[in-house]
C-alpha cells in the first residue's frame, strides 16, 4: 500500500498531546508579483503568523509551511512550524511561474515521509494558493498527480487569482461547487484576503473532528465532506465580506 494510504495513527509511540493542523501556503514569486502584489503578500503573511498564535487552543496544533514558486520551488523551512516557532522573511518576486513543480513538491511533502507524521493525528489540512499569472511549465500531469494523494484530495483549498492569473487554472486546483476561488483585481484586497482565509479557515478547521486518511470514503461521506467545505466556505465569505480584515 502507498504512503498516501497509510494510517497516520497507527502509531503506540508517545506524541504531542493534540493533532496538528498544517497550514499549506503556495506563494507565486514570479517577476509579474514584484512591487504591490508581493507587498501585500509579505504584510499579510506577517500578520497571520501573529494572529495564529491565538488559534488552536488546546483542540490543535497549528503548523505552518510555504513554499514558494517562480523558476523552481522552495520551502521557507524544512519541515512546518508551530506557530510559536514561526517567523516570517519577507519574500522577493523574479522569475517564472513553474506552477507544476509547485503541484509536484507539495505532493511529495504530503506524506507520512515527508511532512505528515504527527503521533496523534490530524484535522484536516489547510491549503492556500496565491498566484497572478499562467503556469509557465507543463501542470496538468503535477496536478492530476496531487488529487491522488488522499492528504491533499482531504485537504480544505483555496485559491486567490491576482489581476491576469488564469482562473481555470485556479478552479481546476481547488475543485469545488461551493468556493474557494478568489479572483483579486484590487491589488489593497489580497492582504485582506489572505488574512480573512488563513485565520478562519484555521479557527474552524481546528475545532472539527480529526481526519483518518485510511478511511473507506464512499458516496455519502463525500457527499457530507463536501457540505462541511460549503460551510466553511460561506463562514470565509462572511468574513472576507466584513471589516476585521482590513
Amino acid at each position: 500500500m502507498s504512503d498516501n494510504f497509510s494510517n497516520p495513527f497507527d502509531t503506540d509511540e508517545l506524541g504531542p498531546s493534540k493533532p496538528d493542523l498544517n497550514i499549506f501556503f503556495m506563494i507565486d514569486t514570479s517577476g509579474s508579483m514584484y512591487g504591490e502584489r508581493i507587498n501585500q503578500v509579505n504584510s499579510a503573511m506577517k500578520e497571520i503568523c501573529d494572529i495564529l498564535l491565538g488559534v488552536g487552543g488546546s483542540d490543535a496544533n497549528v503548523k505552518v509551511a510555504v513554499l514558494k514558486f517562480a523558476a523552481g520551488t522552495e520551502w521557507l523551512h524544512p519541515m512546518p512550524l508551530d506557530v510559536d516557532q514561526f517567523t516570517w522573511s519577507p519574500l522577493e518576486a523574479e522569475g517564472w511561474t513553474d506552477f507544476g513543480a509547485a503541484c509536484d513538491e507539495l505532493c511529495s511533502k504530503m506524506s507520512r515521509k515527508a511532512y505528515m507524521h504527527s503521533k496523534v493525528g490530524y484535522k484536516k489540512p489547510i491549503v492556500i494558493l496565491i498566484t497572478d499569472g499562467e503556469p509557465s511549465d507543463e501542470y496538468e500531469i503535477p496536478l492530476e498527480n496531487l488529487w491522488k494523494n488522499r492528504w491533499f484530495k482531504s485537504s480544505l483549498k483555496f485559491a486567490l487569482g491576482v489581476d491576469e492569473a488564469n482562473m481555470d487554472v485556479l478552479h481546476q486546483f481547488v475543485r469545488s461547487k461551493e468556493g474557494g476561488v478568489y479572483d483579486i483585481q484590487d491589488h489593497a484586497k489580497l492582504k485582506k484576503l489572505m488574512k480573512a482565509i488563513a485565520i478562519t479557515s484555521a479557527q474552524i478547521g481546528s475545532k472539527s473532528m480529526d481526519i483518518d486518511i485510511n478511511a473507506s470514503v464512499n458516496a455519502t461521506e463525500e457527499e457530507l465532506d463536501e457540505k462541511a467545505n460549503a460551510n466553511v466556505y460561506a463562514a470565509v465569505d462572511e468574513a472576507v465580506e466584513s471589516d476585521d480584515w482590513d
